[in-house]
């Protein structure tokens, strides 16, 4: 049992399955804007935000951030959002999931970064954005929503998430993530809700006895 803690928490106890032999730094960096991202994850980890006893719910979310699998915005998209919902009575888990090698220098980042991009306006098959969420789900993140859930429900009772009530929350690629958890996990890991905040996919048609799903998305244009 994990004692109740808002410190990160390592999702295997043990050698991270698939990634035995990465070498690359888990670095935190920022864009000019002052937000907190982190690249070349190599241990995943998550991160309890757990309300007031007094105030909670019993809800638990697991909150995904995006940043295409080759980074991960950990403070917009991840732990400013578990603060919002632990004020509102509701435990909060930022998933720091593994991502794609982004080469050891900001430099090598950037480089990185500007080939997917351009592949991806120029839709060079096999070179694009989009073509990153295969591999990228196939060598570990995956297994890391997976296990996240596992980790939870777990440790439910300290951490006072009830049955029936631990949904999974992605923005963006960690969208895509949530629903390839939904769909990999066996029946009974499965999250119990989903919310897909612009992303996410469905890889077929939606089974029977799917959880209930929230998404939303915005665009803006012209006429």
């Amino acid at each position: 049992m994990i004692e109740t803690s808002t410190s990160e928490i390592r999702l295997w106890s043990d050698a991270v399955p698939g990634s035995g032999g990465w070498a690359q730094d888990e670095s935190a960096f920022d864009l000019g804007d002052g937000e907190q991202r982190v690249r070349n994850v190599v241990v995943p980890t998550l991160t309890p935000f757990l309300p007031d006893p007094d105030a909670a719910t019993g809800a638990g979310v697991i909150v995904a951030p995006g940043g295409g699998f080759f980074m991960l915005s950990i403070e917009l998209e991840g732990s400013r959002v578990a603060e919002w919902l632990q004020a509102r009575g509701v435990a909060a888990f930022v998933l720091k999931y593994r991502l794609l090698n982004t080469g050891r220098t900001m430099d090598d980042f950037r480089a990185v970064v500007a080939r997917l991009t351009a592949a991806a306006a120029d839709r060079r098959p096999g070179e694009g954005l989009g073509d990153q969420l295969r591999p990228a789900l196939e060598n570990g993140a995956g297994a890391d929503g997976i296990r996240a859930l596992e980790l939870v429900r777990e440790n439910a009772a300290a951490w006072r998430v009830a049955p029936g009530r631990l949904g999974f929350m992605g923005f963006s690629a960690g969208a895509f993530l949530a629903t390839h958890v939904t769909a990999e996990a066996p029946a009974a890991g499965r999250p119990d809700f989903l919310a897909l905040i612009y992303g996410g996919h469905a890889p077929g048609p939606a089974a029977a006895d799917a959880p209930p799903l929230f998404a939303a998305g915005a665009a803006t244009g012209s006429a």
